[in-house]
C-alpha cells in the first residue's frame, strides 16, 4: 500500500481540478450538503449542471456521496469539501489492496495467498473498460468515484456472502454487505448477488 500511496500521492494536489467524471460527482457531493444544510432530504436535490436539470441522486447510487458529506460534518466543517472529496478518493484508490486481503481471509485462502492477491492489486488492467484499475480512478482516467468506494464493499461482500454459505451464519451481515455495495455501485451490487446465488 505504501508503494501505491507513492505512485498516487500527486492526486491530493492536481485531482482538485478535475477532467473527468468526478467533476460531476463533486457536483453531487456539494448539492447533499446543500440540502442538508438547508434541512432537506439529501436524496432529493436537484443537479442544474445535468442537462438542463435533473434530479440525479433519485436514480443514481449515493453512499460515495454520502459517506463525503459525512466526514465534511463530522468533521465540524473544519476541512473543506474538496479536500475531504480528494482524501476520499485518495483512500479508496490506495486500500483497496487491503479490501483484496480481507475478502481474500474471508474466502478462506491461505495467508500467503491473499497477501499474493493484495500485492498484485494494484496489476489489475484492462484496455479502458472500467474495471478496478487505477485509470477507473485517478485524475488522467474515468474518475469513478462511486466505484472506487464501491470496490471495497464488493470484496467484502463475496467474503462475507461466502462465509455466510459455508458457515450457515452470518446471513445478516453478508445482506449488509450487499446493500452497501449495491447503494455504492448498481453494477458491483448485481455482480456480488449474482456470485452469492
Amino acid at each position: 500500500m505504501g508503494l501505491s500511496a507513492g505512485f498516487v500521492w500527486p492526486e491530493l494536489s492536481i485531482s482538485r481540478v478535475d477532467l473527468n467524471d468526478n467533476v460531476v460527482h463533486y457536483a453531487l457531493v456539494e448539492r447533499i450538503v446543500q440540502t442538508l444544510e438547508r434541512g432537506g432530504n439529501p436524496l432529493d436535490t436537484w443537479s442544474p449542471e445535468w442537462t438542463l436539470g435533473f434530479p440525479l441522486l433519485r436514480l443514481y447510487q449515493p453512499l460515495a456521496h454520502l459517506l463525503t458529506a459525512a466526514v465534511y460534518f463530522l468533521l465540524g466543517k473544519s476541512v473543506s469539501l474538496m479536500t475531504i472529496f480528494v482524501w476520499i478518493r485518495f483512500l479508496a484508490v490506495v486500500l483497496l489492496p487491503l479490501s483484496f486481503y480481507a475478502g481474500a481471509r474471508l474466502l478462506e485462502l491461505r495467508r500467503s495467498v491473499a497477501l499474493a492477491a493484495a500485492v498484485m492489486s494494484p496489476l489489475i488492467s484492462s484496455a479502458g473498460l472500467f474495471g478496478l484499475e487505477y485509470g477507473s480512478y485517478v485524475w488522467a482516467g474515468n474518475g469513478l468515484f462511486p466505484q472506487s468506494v464501491a470496490a471495497h464493499c464488493f470484496l467484502l461482500s463475496l467474503g462475507f456472502g461466502f462465509r455466510s454459505l459455508r458457515r450457515g451464519t452470518g446471513g445478516a451481515q453478508a445482506g449488509a454487505w450487499l446493500g452497501l455495495t449495491c447503494l455504492a455501485h448498481l453494477i458491483f451490487g448485481y455482480m456480488a448477488a449474482k456470485r452469492a446465488v
